[in-house]
């Protein structure tokens, strides 16, 4: 798979899957020191190895994230790389599905009640992420809402 610029979710159930915290949390790890083993990740959020892995499982079933081949050296570890430098969402699609509005909402309070805001949007940003962000759309190497022209 090709690492792209951005992957949209439009789905209640990758809402669902993103708006859990500490996947989040990995994603950002991911996306901001690159590919990394699940115990790499847990000394990181200090969290034990098979959590971790619970949840990269749980991001590669929604293609956030995809093994990275060739990366290590033991056979027996799995490596892991982002597939895209931002995820966003739009919450005005939402609004006919009630699912769908329910995980947007989730997501949208996910990522702004655990991070602090980006100096130069005001946007919260994830709590994994010090990348620059820039105004007025956040850009930093996680998730945002889509804004509309």
């Amino acid at each position: 798979m090709t690492h792209d610029r951005a992957t949209r979710l439009t789905d209640a159930a990758s809402l669902r899957v993103l708006a859990h915290p500490t996947r989040l949390r990995l994603l950002g790890l991911l996306r901001q020191h690159g590919p990394q083993t699940a115990a790499h990740l847990g000394d990181r959020v200090d969290e034990a190895p098979g959590t971790i892995s619970y949840h990269l499982g749980k991001l590669a079933s929604i293609a956030l994230i995809e093994e990275a081949p060739g990366t290590g050296t033991d056979r027996r570890e799995r490596w892991w790389r982002a597939t895209s430098e931002l995820t966003t969402w739009e919450p005005a699609d939402a609004l006919d599905d009630p699912a769908t509005a329910a995980a947007s909402t989730a997501m949208q309070r996910t990522t702004s009640s655990r991070s602090p805001p980006c100096p130069a949007s005001g946007s919260p940003q994830p709590p994994a992420a010090t990348a620059p962000c820039a105004s007025p759309r956040p850009s930093w190497p996680s998730c945002a809402p889509s804004s509309r022209p």
